[in-house]
């Protein structure tokens, strides 16, 4: 599931919930003003680094269940 194009998105370019839910891992405490201008790619390498494979495996299926809702 590798996007064709590169994402130019950062940090600040997320939505308030998604933010929220970055915050709800422990270690990770993100704020705009302070991370907003990083590359979000790159948070996500840095975070996949210390969170273990039964949460990654339960926000992948999460992506997932909303993309096929949305396109249901």
């Amino acid at each position: 599931m590798v996007p064709s194009k590169s994402s130019q998105m950062k940090i600040e370019d997320l939505k308030p919930e998604d933010m929220y839910a970055f915050n709800q891992i422990s270690g990770v405490e993100l704020k705009r003003e302070k991370h907003g201008a990083y590359a979000l790619n790159d948070l996500v390498v840095e975070v996949g680094h210390f969170i273990d494979t039964n949460t990654l495996r339960k926000v992948e299926l999460t992506c997932l269940e909303n993309k096929l809702r949305s396109e249901w």
